[in-house]
Parts: structure tokens; C-alpha cells; sequence
């Protein structure tokens, strides 16, 4: 079981456990850090691009992540995020449909009741079917990700990134890896970069919940810092949209849905072609109980 330090103990999730998302492919390489996402909304919430995302169907063709700029200069494009996050969705199996047919059976003769025990046959037991073969690339991804997550926990958020985008170059359809970037860039203050790649994650679907994101810290003082540089920083720069669209994110990682939807609307008010931060604010709950206090705390600006 892997128990965190400064929280509960939990083990055995894996990766297709994501609660509300959908289907996620379990790649083999998140060692049970991973129990579960937002599970807000009621049926259907998830619906819309991709199979799993925010916006109608009818918005795939148009989404515009208006916060991801292109590195400019010799600058290495991980990723386009200009476009959502392209989330693996499994095929559906083929089913035959086999017309009825009429069957004749001929009815054998009755076999004599035998006079003594007739001992059971020798039966020979089913070989194991052989495991399938270890992707090579599931491996190297899962070396790149624990480096991440190690480097990450110890403060070196430069090298967690740099393992990151190792990790996405190999597997760029894995959306937590994308949500692990967005985090490594927010522990960097580079906020612009970090709104830039969730928006694109959020557009096919909820982020991790607390349980998740907790397991990649030391302790809970650290994230309260990195939110509490955020903050400062949406409170200096009131025209900013992105920065507060980023601290929304992460008041609903913590289930403080009311305080989102006050900066999801701030948000649509100073950049009113935010198309999803709007179905955002029309998707959220605000009705629920009080966010839980085991965790930070947000305050909106």
C-alpha cells in the first residue's frame, strides 16, 4: 500500500479508476499515485468533444485555446496545445449477429446404471496463457515519469518538466501527463505557460481531485505557497484572465466549486470568447455542501 505522509493511506487504484472521466488507458507506469479526478456534474456532463469533454460537439471544429502562445526561437514545441488534448478512446468490439438455426439431435439409448463408483476422470490442467509483451515504450515512459514525479516532490521543478516532456514525446495522447506540465510550470510561476496546457487538458475532460495531487507533494505548506503565490499574482494584475482561469483549476481540485464559478465568470467577463470556462460556469454545481477542510484553502481576489 502506498501511504502518503501527511494524508491517508491508499493503493491499488491504477489508471482507468479516473472518477467522471471516461476511459483512460491504463499504461502501466503511474504506480498506484493516481485514485481519481473530479466527479462533478450530472449525466451526460461529459459529453461533447471527444466523447468526454466540455464543449458540444458542435465546438470541436472551432475550439480556440486563447491562453497558448508557440515558444518562439529555438524553443522546443512539446506540444501544440492550440488544439485539446487528443484523449485515447478505445474502439468498439464487433458483434456478429448469426441468423437461428434448427437443430435435429437423434436421442441415444438409455446406459445402464453402473454397479460400483465409476472413478472421476484425469483431468489436465489449462496452461496459463502467456503475458503479453512489455511495450518498450511504456518502460521508457514510466522511467521519465518517475524521475518527474521524484524530481518534482524534491523541488526541482525544472528537472520534473524536463522529464515530462520526455514522457509526452512518448505517449502525447496521455492527458496526465499534459496535467503534470500545467503543475510543474504553476510550482514555476510561469503561469501564462501553465493556463496555456491546462486549458487544453480541461477541454476533454475534469482534472485530478485532491487525493491525486497531494501524493506529488512533500507536504501540504508547500502547495499552499505555490497557491498563495498565485493568488498574489491574480491580485496584482485584476485584467488578467489566464491567471485566474489557472487558480479556478485549482479550486476545484480542492472542491471549492463556488469560489471557481467566481472566477470562471471573471474570467468570461474579460475575454468573453472563452467558450469553455462559460460551459464551465454552466456545468458546476454551486449548490453542494462547504468544500472539506483537510486540505488549502482558496480565497478569490
Amino acid at each position: 500500500m502506498n501511504v502518503n505522509r501527511w494524508g491517508g493511506g491508499y493503493g491499488g487504484y491504477g489508471y482507468g479508476g479516473y472518477g467522471g472521466y471516461g476511459y483512460r488507458p491504463n499504461y502501466g507506469y503511474y504506480n498506484n499515485w493516481h485514485p481519481g479526478g473530479w466527479n462533478y456534474g450530472g449525466p451526460g456532463w461529459w459529453s461533447g468533444m471527444y466523447g468526454s469533454g466540455w464543449l458540444a460537439g458542435a465546438a470541436v471544429s472551432s475550439f480556440v485555446n486563447p491562453y497558448y502562445s508557440a515558444p518562439i526561437g529555438d524553443s522546443t514545441v512539446v506540444y501544440n496545445y492550440s488544439e485539446p488534448v487528443p484523449v485515447y478512446v478505445p474502439s468498439e468490439p464487433v458483434v456478429v449477429q448469426t441468423p437461428p438455426q434448427t437443430v435435429y439431435v437423434e436421442t441415444a439409448p438409455a446406459l445402464p446404471v453402473p454397479t460400483e463408483p465409476v472413478p472421476p476422470a484425469a483431468t489436465t490442467a489449462e496452461k496459463p496463457p502467456e503475458p503479453l509483451p512489455e511495450d518498450p515504450k511504456v518502460k521508457e515512459a514510466g522511467t521519465y515519469f518517475n524521475a518527474a514525479r521524484n524530481s518534482f516532490k524534491a523541488g526541482n521543478y525544472a528537472e520534473a518538466l524536463n522529464s515530462a516532456d520526455k514522457a509526452v514525446q512518448l505517449f502525447p495522447n496521455d492527458a496526465s501527463l499534459h496535467e503534470f506540465r500545467a503543475l510543474c510550470l504553476f510550482a514555476m510561476k510561469k503561469y501564462p505557460e501553465a493556463t496555456g496546457v491546462i486549458y487544453s487538458v480541461l477541454a476533454v475532460g475534469p482534472g485530478w481531485d485532491w487525493q491525486t495531487m497531494k501524493e506529488l507533494y512533500p507536504n501540504q505548506e508547500t502547495y499552499q505557497q505555490q497557491l498563495r503565490d498565485l493568488q498574489q499574482y491574480v491580485a496584482s494584475n485584476p485584467k488578467d484572465a489566464a491567471s485566474r482561469f489557472l487558480l479556478a483549476y485549482h479550486c476545484l481540485v480542492l472542491e471549492q466549486k463556488a469560489e471557481a464559478v467566481t472566477l470562471l465568470k471573471r474570467v468570461v467577463e474579460l475575454n468573453p470568447k472563452d467558450q469553455l470556462a462559460s460551459e464551465m460556469v454552466k456545468a458546476l454545481d454551486t449548490t453542494a455542501s462547504a468544500s472539506p477542510m483537510d486540505r488549502p484553502k482558496v480565497t478569490t481576489p
